[in-house]
């Protein structure tokens, strides 16, 4: 797994706009060739001499499916991993969005479960989603969770009230509801300061066809277009 910076060694400039071909890409505003078996540059088309420079290099690993890319210093490359899900889903449906807040803020609202009652529409569409399940909306209810695990990497404690467990790292945070059979999970990296990316899977594995399409018709009208964009404006406001 090789992981380059998205920027030329020249300007800086993204090469993300510049184009690949056999497995090399080139930037596209000089046309700066790079290797991606190593990132070295081997081409300045309009330079007598080609410098010896490269791109910028990260190591990383995948789980489910999903690169994650480390930053820190070498010798805490195999500890770092442990401080991601073990069971990152394989083929969710996600979604992601930037806001406008500091990584404590984001991390925050993966782990603030009640919040959810106050989007638009989502107590009242949540509700019939938990009815034809033969379970109550747990919504509006005092919650008291009660911890099943905890350690240097992660703790996971289960909400009673909800039949949720849910499972927090550093970075990433779980909720697996056991009433519904869905898993979802959120991950937050910093950009700057005050920017977070935010991305959410959603996984049905309920045996009921009816009750996967439910969930996924619900994640992508309830939550992606209404709740995402009410989070946005209330977490920049913060």
């Amino acid at each position: 797994m090789r992981c380059y910076k998205n920027a030329c060694a020249h300007y800086g400039l993204p090469l993300n706009h510049g184009k690949l071909k056999d497995n090399h890409v080139y930037c596209g505003f000089h046309g700066w060739e790079y290797s991606l078996s190593d990132g070295n540059l081997v081409n300045t088309p309009l330079s007598k001499k080609v410098p010896k420079c490269g791109l910028k290099s990260y190591k990383a690993f995948v789980k489910g499916g999903m690169v994650f890319v480390y930053q820190g210093k070498e010798e805490y490359f195999e500890k770092a991993q442990t401080y991601i899900l073990d069971d990152v889903l394989e083929n969710p449906a996600s979604f992601w969005v930037v806001y406008e807040v500091p990584f404590y803020l984001a991390v925050n609202s993966s782990l603030d479960y009640p919040h959810q009652a106050f989007h638009s529409l989502f107590y009242m569409v949540y509700g019939w989603y938990r009815f034809f399940q033969g379970a109550k909306n747990p919504l509006l209810t005092t919650y008291s969770p009660t911890m099943i695990e905890e350690s240097e990497n992660y703790f996971k404690y289960k909400i009673p009230e909800n039949g949720v467990e849910v499972t927090s790292h550093p970075f990433c945070t779980q909720y697996n509801d056991l009433v519904s059979s869905n898993k979802w999970q959120f991950f937050i990296s910093p950009i700057s300061k005050d920017r977070c990316r935010y991305l959410i899977n959603l996984q049905s594995f309920s045996s009921n066809p009816f009750f996967r399409l439910a969930t996924y018709a619900f994640f992508h009208t309830i939550i992606c277009r209404l709740a995402v964009p009410e989070d946005k404006i209330w977490l920049k406001h913060s």
